[in-house]
């Protein structure tokens, strides 16, 4: 018998007094859109600093990125590149110099840099 509450508990969890947690959804590729007028940072090509970006995130890549910079230590390279190259359009919306001088894995980990600063 299944028997689940308002609080998604079954009658396991009700009996051993547990807490259902559930996961943010995934973030799938294709809805990464750049955000509509997303300004670029002055100075793109500087190094990152607290408060250095005024640039404005799709909900949708700012989930990617915040993902991504919690796995990137365990990602191995080529996974790394293959990643940017997939969300390199979004990127460039947002990071347009920084994308054509260094490449897209430049500018997502320098996303994923400010994201671990907020």
């Amino acid at each position: 018998m299944i028997f689940v509450t308002a609080r998604n508990q079954r009658v396991g969890d009700l009996a051993a007094g547990t807490v259902v947690v559930r996961d943010r959804m995934a973030v799938r590729l294709g809805d990464l859109t750049p955000a509509p007028g997303a300004p670029g940072p002055a100075g793109a090509g500087a190094s990152p600093a607290p408060g250095w970006t005024s640039v404005r995130l799709d909900p949708a890549l700012r989930r990617f990125v915040q993902a991504y910079a919690q796995r990137r230590a365990s990602l191995p390279a080529d996974r790394r590149e293959q990643l940017a190259r997939d969300v390199e359009p979004a990127l460039r919306a947002v990071l347009p110099e920084l994308v054509t001088r260094a490449g897209a894995l430049a500018a997502l980990d320098r996303l994923a840099d400010e994201s671990a600063l907020s």
